[in-house]
């Protein structure tokens, strides 16, 4: 976009530059000097009312929704004089403003005013369609002729092929225009006559209006036009179903007549609500209103009423007789009493009232839901009566209840068993005279088999109080008057059992077992029971009954297997004790009491080698239990008599006193590994000795050898010789030679 004229605002700013004072006039405005232009001529836009000097942003933009494309949209500034106006131009597009409606803005940057206007740009102004030639009726053929106007404003020659064309138009409506296409030589409007031809089976349409678009180029206008189309009248019956009385005047249509179709239409009548002249019995006048028409081309008639009458009758009202009998007990005979009698079917709250009739029993035997009969005449009464009639008589039911029957009964002592079961001892019926309510009527044959019977005391377990209440069920009756299939069944066990029984429950007698536990022998006879078990209670008792407390104690205190163990004081515990008495309170069983263990510990020696294998080390015994004693103490000794380190000392021979010859004990020795037995030094003596020379420094004196350990002996003797073979005095004898046999090659010796 470029303004063509934008240097007009230059002269302006100068003068803006000379006077600085702001001008602030009224209502800002933007005019255009055409309210039309061609493609490509220029636009002049004065703006008035803005501050002066202010930068004034306009633009020209499409107003009927067509895109803004190409820069002849773009937004340019101006600045406005001291007066606050400014003028400029725009360059009206080819491309896409041909046809369209645009719009002018300026806003003030500075004043924030806004201003706006709008104008066209020539070509197609406006199609208009005028009044039809006449209106049709559907059924009959016509032709329908308008003035149709088409508009071109603008300073150009105006469009050329301009075509016209229909949109809209019911099916079957075909069109043709005197002319068409059209052409302007200027602004200027052209009037084309516009014929339609309808036939005689043309839809009404749902909408009389069509469309007529002139299109010039890109450019379209329209204008719409009215086609009436007048629905054809037709007119309804209607016959109405008879009925029965219902308390209203509503009246079934049971068939809807059309006449005045054409062509076979698919087209009824429906719906509609009738009703008779009034709601009582009788033949009446019926009224249908609200009929309406229906079908696939309902759309092309009208009812010509939407009412329609005829005649019905409505009959009486059948009504069916309900009676409500009063239950009794059983009184041998078989009177019925009436409590309510109804009808079934009286319209809503009206005053129909049922009188008359006496009831009997089918028979006078017990029995539930029995048929009652009821006779002898009955009518209608009531301000609605006259529009009914009793219909079916219906029989009433009631019930003969059993007569129910009172037990008297005794029960049994027992010991506690784990159930609250009784024994019934005997069981009878008291007579009527005595219970008139629950007793035997005289002459009725009823007797009490309670040998399936169950009587329950009111607790299993034996209460504080003695006796305690017995209830029992499950008594049989008996007998002709008896419950069926033996008796008639006018008799029954009391639901309601009265308690004349009591009976006591006695504690009930158990033992008790028990193990005791192994042990090490302590020096003691004490033992320690492991588990307790009772032999008796009752299953049911499980885990609400257990043995409690007890000492043991083993026959004698010495090591034995199967050793005979005696318990004595043992008690019972649990929420069910008190049903249980111990007899008796002690037990025995057997168990073991196995040796002690005890470690004889040889202790580290380091001696010298005497020839033996003996230590003077004792080993050390870890105490004994109370009341036993070392009878021999034990000893230890090296595993050899040689000399050497980490030697293996070994302990034995412990001699305990305990009663049992020391069978209380299991003795084990341990070996100790550090033991030395050091070398001993032995002295081998040069004895004097004065001898002739001989030519030798050999002596014939022996050496004199200290004593050797026991077993131990010399192998070889030692010699001594002088320290030269010449004469002399105080010449020196040096012993040598001995050889010791003393099993380690002497080298126990040093």
């Amino acid at each position: 976009m470029r303004p063509n004229l934008r240097l007009l605002a230059t002269p302006f700013t100068v003068i803006f530059l000379l006077f600085t004072s702001t001008i602030v006039l009224g209502q800002s405005t933007l005019t255009a000097d055409q309210e039309d232009y061609l493609p490509g001529s220029t636009a002049t836009l004065t703006g008035t009312g803005f501050q002066a000097g202010e930068s004034v942003t306009v633009q020209v933009v499409h107003a009927d929704g067509t895109p803004d494309t190409g820069e002849d949209h773009d937004p340019w500034i101006v600045i406005a004089d001291n007066n606050g106006s400014f003028i400029t131009t725009w360059h009206v597009c080819e491309d896409d403003c041909v046809g369209s409606l645009l719009k002018a803005t300026a806003d003030g940057q500075a004043s924030g005013r806004h201003a706006e206007t709008f104008f066209t740009d020539a070509n197609l102004n406006s199609v208009s369609v005028g009044t039809a030639s006449q209106s049709v009726n559907y059924g009959t053929a016509a032709s329908v002729t308008y003035t149709v106007s088409v508009k071109a404003t603008g300073s150009g020659t105006g469009p050329t092929n301009v075509t016209l064309n229909v949109t809209g138009l019911p099916a079957g409506v075909t069109y043709s225009f005197s002319s068409n296409p059209i052409n302007f030589t200027g602004p200027t409007t052209i009037d084309v006559t516009l014929t339609l031809s309808v036939q005689n089976n043309t839809d009404v349409p749902a909408s009389p209006t069509f469309t007529v678009t002139a299109t010039a180029g890109g450019t379209s206008k329209s204008g719409t036009g009215t086609l009436t189309i007048n629905r054809h009248p037709v007119t309804g019956s209607i016959t109405a179903d008879n009925k029965v009385y219902d308390g209203g005047a509503t009246a079934t249509i049971l068939t809807r007549t059309l006449s005045g179709v054409l062509f076979g239409d698919d087209v009824s009548l429906s719906g509609g609500t009738a009703t008779f002249a009034d709601k009582n019995i009788g033949t009446k006048t019926v009224t249908a209103t609200g009929l309406t028409l229906s079908g696939t081309k309902v759309g092309n008639y009208i009812l010509g009423s939407t009412t329609a009458t005829n005649s019905a009758t409505i009959t009486a009202k059948p009504l069916t007789t309900v009676f409500s009998i009063a239950d009794k007990v059983y009184d041998g005979n078989t009177s019925a009493t009436i409590t309510n009698r109804q009808l079934q079917g009286i319209i809503g709250n009206e005053k129909v009232t049922l009188t008359g009739g006496t009831a009997t029993f089918s028979d006078k035997n017990a029995g539930a839901g029995k048929t009652v009969n009821v006779v002898a005449p009955m009518s209608l009464t009531g301000a609605d009566a006259g529009n009914y009639s009793i219909g079916t008589i219906g029989s009433g039911t009631a019930s003969i209840t059993v007569r129910t029957a009172t037990i008297i009964y005794t029960v049994s002592d027992k010991t506690y068993d784990g159930t609250a079961a009784a024994t019934i001892a005997s069981a009878v019926i008291p007579s009527a005279d005595v219970d008139p309510l629950h007793g035997l009527i005289a002459g009725d044959n009823v007797t009490v088999d309670f040998s399936s019977a169950t009587a329950t005391f009111a607790s299993k377990d034996i209460a504080n109080t003695q006796p305690q209440p017995v209830s029992a069920s499950g008594f049989i009756l008996t007998g002709s008057d008896g419950p069926a299939p033996g008796g008639n069944g006018n008799y029954q066990v009391n639901a309601v059992t009265v308690f004349s029984a009591s009976a006591n429950i006695a504690q009930l007698p158990i033992t008790i077992t028990f193990t005791a536990s192994n042990k090490i022998y302590d020096g003691l006879t004490s033992a320690t029971i492991l588990t307790r078990t009772l032999v008796g209670a009752i299953a049911v008792d499980a885990g609400k009954i257990s043995g409690s407390l007890g000492t043991a104690t083993f026959d004698t205190k010495n090591v034995g297997t199967g050793k005979t163990v005696s318990a004595t004081g043992f008690t019972l515990t649990g929420s069910a004790k008190g049903d249980y008495i111990l007899v008796p309170s002690s037990a025995t069983t057997i168990a073991n009491i196995t040796p002690r263990g005890l470690s004889v510990i040889a202790q580290t020696d380091n001696r010298v080698y005497n020839g033996t294998t003996s230590s003077a080390v004792a080993p050390i015994v870890p105490p004994l239990q109370t009341g036993d004693n070392i009878a021999t103490a034990p000893t230890q000794a090296y595993n050899n008599r040689n000399i050497g380190t980490n030697k293996t000392l070994t302990a034995s021979g412990l001699v305990i006193n305990d009663g049992n010859e020391g069978n209380n004990y299991s003795i084990t020795y341990t070996s100790n590994n550090t033991g030395i037995i050091t070398v001993r030094g032995i002295n081998v003596t040069a004895q004097t000795d004065s001898r002739v020379y001989n030519g030798t420094a050999n002596s014939t004196a022996a050496p004199v050898v200290d004593v050797l350990q026991v077993g131990d002996n010399i192998a070889t003797a030692p010699r001594h010789v002088d320290n030269n073979r010449h004469p002399g005095t105080g010449t020196t004898l040096a012993a040598s030679g001995l050889v010791i046999q003393d099993g380690y090659r002497g080298n126990n010796y040093s």
